[in-house]
């Protein structure tokens, strides 16, 4: 399983065009909400939270990647970019609804990036 250690882990694809700098950071999830059960076949809403803190940072995604046939990463990811003007400290929140649905009875398990590290979570698929 893909661990991200950090939360201000910067990817190794830098892109760097004169003397800019350019590179995806994986960021923490603030909060999230996933139900205990839910029945097979019907959609049910995964709730996520994050934020920025840099006014260099731009383009927040959510991601959620299937690592196994039960399990999923899910974490939010930005781009950094700088061209030698100064960043500075803003906040900016975001969040995301997004709609699942699993065809097969059993146990999900979510990890989700939180505090620099993967936290464990799950869902029972019911009949």
């Amino acid at each position: 399983m893909l661990i991200l250690v950090t939360v201000g882990f910067i990817f190794a694809s830098c892109d760097k065009k004169d003397s800019g700098f350019k590179s995806t950071v994986f960021l923490d999830l603030t909060s999230w909400d996933l139900p205990d059960t839910t029945t097979v076949n019907t959609p049910f809403d995964l709730s996520l939270n994050s934020a920025i803190k840099s006014t260099c940072t731009h383009g927040l995604s959510f991601e959620v990647l299937r690592t196994d046939d039960k399990k999923y990463n899910v974490y939010a990811q930005t781009t950094y970019e700088n061209n030698g003007e100064p960043c500075y400290d803003d906040y900016i929140h975001y969040d995301t609804t997004i709609s699942i649905t699993h065809t097969s009875v059993g146990r999900y398990y979510y990890f989700f990036l939180s505090e620099g590290a993967f936290k464990k979570d799950s869902i029972e698929i019911i009949p």
